[in-house]
């Protein structure tokens, strides 16, 4: 069993480690070529419905979206052809495509002819393009409101159309599209837990924790989330003792040791990384603050947030083929358009582009405060749902967009490099931590499997062994760390053996960050032990 222990915990310190490694938002998007700082992009913006897809941009009847396309060419000594053709879109009295013939034109320069076949190409396909603006100049204020309350305030402005569409309708001016050529959003953000607000024409709409600005990026707040965590915790089994008993019962049932151990050290693991990170919920999302080398990211689990586009596309390898250039050349010699029709249908064709390009569905993946290469979500208040026809912006600040993004804060509110310089000073503490907390729930948990009780003088252990290594970490006394004290409670439920005085409950600390056992992610990993016995019975 020491054995098994050993090798637990050193799984824990592994599967952090990896963790870590894997939550880093270092995603990139098709838009980024260099970042080598040489090569600019604007922060790229994309309007988003109610259920966080992308919007496709609506026109109004039948629409020029690509002009003098190369369609098909021959080319010899003596001579060039090429077939070109102007594809529009959105052409409601048309079946599938229609192709009409729009005449030559021919030119001879020191005895070599070049002519060019022109088409009109009508597709009743919709317009392939979201709505999309770009931003060269994105703001990001974290300002002191009160004692309670930052005031966070994200301003784009500089803005502009995408190209796609701009060079489309000739106007880079959001103006001319209904858009705003600026957009700013603003933020009440509650310091001590987290709860946020949307400003919206004077009033405030609620939308949970915001991922620009959490509480815990403090790594102080963050040990003492954990210190809050683990006090839920012993709760929450000394209440429910049900969960514990249910998890000891399906291992007694194993048919041999091996998975016994095994899924009492799945619950362990399941504890601990539970009783360490900080979670919220964001505009209905699950978001969860990851601890990294020198501080936090955000993410949201991953949302299919882009939508597919059927694009006019030209197959190349159709274009020089031998059969597009005898039907070019029979085009010439006798003006009958067949064959040539024919092969602009097999080389034309519908593509499925899933728009907006990025080699990411993640709706939230950022840095405190953000940094380029982060991508992140916001509500819109009234006024811009009404301009844009969206609930949300998705943007993201591509890798090189790091001279557009301007950041500033009172030190009151956020200080980075206070934070980066805690994260040096007790950053090394949290793998410790972990592997202690792991020992002593394990200790407990194996305890439990063993007499077939909870023991209580265990399960206070959980939380002591937490808020005696935070205290030990930051160098502080318990006053300072817990503070206050809850009024002593008999919590001890029937059934159960041992006894000890209820330790000293912490602060609290924010209403979203309870690591309850009995909510619906820990369901999900009992499930998911009930399934691991019955494969092996």
């Amino acid at each position: 069993m020491r054995m098994e222990r050993g090798f637990a915990t050193i799984s824990l310190l592994f599967l952090l480690f990896i963790q870590t490694f894997l939550t880093a938002p270092a995603f990139v998007s098709a838009q980024d070529t260099d970042q080598n700082g040489n090569i600019t992009f604007p922060v790229v913006i994309w309007p988003l419905n109610e259920s966080f897809k992308a919007v496709p941009y609506h026109v109004d009847g039948c629409v020029l979206y690509r002009e003098n396309r190369t369609l098909g060419d021959t080319i010899n000594s003596t001579s060039a052809v090429s077939v070109k053709g102007n594809i529009y879109v959105n052409c409601k009295n048309v079946t599938d495509l229609s192709i009409a013939m729009a005449g030559r034109e021919s030119e001879t320069e020191d005895n070599y002819t070049t002519t060019t076949v022109m088409l009109n190409i009508y597709m009743n396909t919709p317009f392939p393009e979201i709505e999309e603006l770009l931003s060269e100049n994105l703001t990001i204020e974290y300002d002191y409101y009160n004692e309670s309350y930052a005031l966070v305030e994200v301003t784009f402005s500089n803005l502009t159309v995408s190209p796609d569409i701009g060079r489309v309708f000739g106007s880079f001016d959001p103006a001319q599209y209904g858009w705003p050529r600026e957009i700013k959003l603003s933020f009440l953000v509650n310091r001590n837990n987290g709860d946020s607000y949307l400003i919206d024409n004077g009033s405030k709409r609620y939308v949970g924790t915001l991922p620009l600005l959490m509480p815990q990026f403090d790594i102080v707040n963050y040990l003492n989330s954990a210190v809050k965590n683990a006090w839920d915790f012993v709760q929450e089994v000394k209440a429910n003792p049900w969960v514990i008993e249910n998890i000891i019962n399906k291992a007694k049932m194993s048919s041999d040791p091996t998975t016994s151990s095994t899924i009492i050290s799945n619950a362990t693991l399941n504890f601990t990384y539970r009783i360490f990170s900080v979670k919220g919920i964001y505009l209905g999302l699950p978001i969860e603050l990851a601890a990294e080398g020198n501080g936090f990211s955000v993410y949201a689990p991953m949302v299919n947030f882009w939508v597919t586009m059927p694009t006019p596309w030209v197959d190349i390898s159709n274009i020089l083929s031998n059969d597009t250039k005898e039907a070019i050349i029979k085009y010439i010699e006798t003006g009958n358009s067949d064959a040539l029709e024919s092969s602009i249908r097999r080389t034309l064709y519908l593509k499925k582009l899933y728009l907006p390009s990025l080699f990411t569905n993640h709706l939230i993946a950022t840095y405190i405060p953000p940094k380029p290469g982060d991508i992140i979500v916001l509500p819109l208040s009234r006024e811009y749902e009404e301009q844009l026809n969206a609930s949300y912006i998705l943007f993201r600040i591509t890798l090189g967009s790091g001279q557009y993004l301007h950041v500033k804060y009172d030190p009151r509110v956020l200080d980075p490099q206070k934070a980066e310089e805690g994260w040096k000073r007790y950053g090394s503490c949290v793998p410790l931590m972990e592997s202690d907390l792991f020992r002593s729930l394990s200790d407990f948990m194996n305890d439990a499997f063993t007499t077939g009780k909870i023991n209580q003088t265990k399960l206070d252990n959980v939380y002591l062994t937490v808020k005696e290594d935070v205290n030990k970490c930051l160098g502080q006394n318990d006053s300072e760390i817990g503070g206050g004290s809850l009024p002593q409670e008999n919590t001890t439920p029937q059934g159960t053996a041992g006894s000890s005085s209820t330790p000293v409950a912490p602060h609290e600390t924010s209403a979203h960050n309870k690591t309850g056992i009995c909510g619906p992610a820990f369901l999900v990993v009992l499930s998911l032990f009930t399934l691991a016995v019955k494969r092996r019975g």
